[in-house]
């Protein structure tokens, strides 16, 4: 593990909110595809990505369950996206 992977796990450890989980997700994934790029015949899809973003969103709504909302996208030939997350958060003041 890194000590860019390690930082963002223990920072969301320590504050278990979305934006070190998307900061933990986002090193994470950028080391996975620097890690295949590194191997011979080793390949990532974007569809593998997004399922574990999925997936790790589940287990977050899983713990707060009106805090995380998916969609499938309607329409992603036009909008470019395939996903959509809404995403509850308290304000801060």
């Amino acid at each position: 593990m890194s000590a860019a992977l390690i930082k963002y796990y223990k920072e969301f450890e320590v504050k278990k909110d979305i934006v070190s989980f998307i900061k933990f997700f986002s090193v994470s994934t950028w080391q996975k595809i620097g890690f295949v790029r590194s191997k011979d015949r080793l390949k990532m899809h974007e569809t593998t990505i997004t399922q574990n973003l999925l997936f790790l969103f589940q287990l977050l709504s899983d713990q707060y369950p009106q805090a995380v909302q998916m969609f499938e996208s309607k329409d992603e030939m036009a909008r470019g996206n395939d996903i959509e997350i809404f995403i509850k958060m308290s304000r801060v003041t």
